[in-house]
């Protein structure tokens, strides 16, 4: 987790204990996460997963249920950036997740900043089902810092399953808003009960595939400059058809037809 968050934090316990040089031999460097999104599969063995929701959503719940503590029932506000790592087996391959809470002071901060957004492997936004306020901070949340986060892998979260399931107050429930984007609907759990839907393993199944989650469709997960190439690449093959098509049209219709051979009409076909 240190070397994921911090690698020359990490570089540092290296030569604490006596790693001999170069010390950078001990890190697997891998491809940047918007080149892998590009193929559609990470070949990455650690992932990072961005928890954001409103205060009380059940964050910190979360965070500790994932590495084995005790469930608290008096509510603690988050004051501190908070990160916690386990392993996860995914089909018999054991993969770490690292889970990283803000809290509102940084929550903001980060969201905001295109370059710690870009580390992200996947965004999880946690609501408390049970109160009717607690979607639309999500949904605000999303709306603010659209243009740092639309193309990050992203699961929706609906804690505290085991109270009453509260009607939303926003324009769209929930389950809709997800399909609109084309994602999964929000995942129950409740931590308070020990029900957790698979939802790390979850997790890490879309950082493995994080096409199969971007909001708005896999193109989402390309930079603007790529979407352009990808569209001018498009265009150009479109064109490419069209011309050709003209031209065969132009060469069948013309007195003479093919006679000549395909270099004849091809040129014929251009001059005229």
């Amino acid at each position: 987790m240190t070397t994921l968050l911090d690698h020359k934090t990490a570089l540092g316990f290296l030569a604490y204990f006596g790693y001999p040089s170069p010390r950078t031999s001990a890190f697997q460097v891998t491809r940047p996460r918007k080149a892998e999104r590009r193929k559609g599969k990470s070949t990455r063995n650690v992932f990072l997963c961005y928890i954001c929701g409103a205060a009380g959503s059940g964050k910190t719940s979360l965070l500790k249920e994932f590495v084995g503590r005790k469930f608290g029932e008096t509510y603690q506000p988050t004051k501190k950036m908070t990160s916690v790592v386990n392993s996860v087996d995914i089909e018999g391959s054991e993969k770490y997740l690292v889970l990283q809470e803000f809290g509102s002071k940084y929550e903001a901060e980060t969201l905001k900043n295109s370059k710690k957004t870009d580390i992200a492997d996947v965004i999880a936004y946690v609501y408390d089902s049970s109160d009717t306020n607690s979607f639309s901070y999500i949904s605000n949340l999303r709306q603010q810092y659209s243009h740092s986060l639309d193309h990050i892998p992203t699961l929706f979260i609906a804690t505290k399953s085991d109270l009453d399931l509260a009607q939303q107050r926003h324009e769209v429930q929930p389950d809709v808003y997800c399909r609109k984007l084309g994602l999964a609907v929000p995942v129950a759990v409740s931590v308070k009960t020990g029900q957790m839907a698979d939802v790390f393993h979850a997790m890490c199944g879309i950082a493995m595939k994080p096409n199969s989650a971007i909001p708005g469709g896999a193109d989402r997960a390309l930079s603007p400059a790529a979407r352009l190439r990808s569209y001018i690449k498009m265009l150009s093959l479109v064109g490419g058809f069209s011309i050709t098509g003209f031209l065969v049209y132009r060469t069948w219709t013309r007195p003479g037809g093919w006679k000549g051979g395909w270099w004849t009409w091809l040129v014929g076909g251009l001059w005229r």
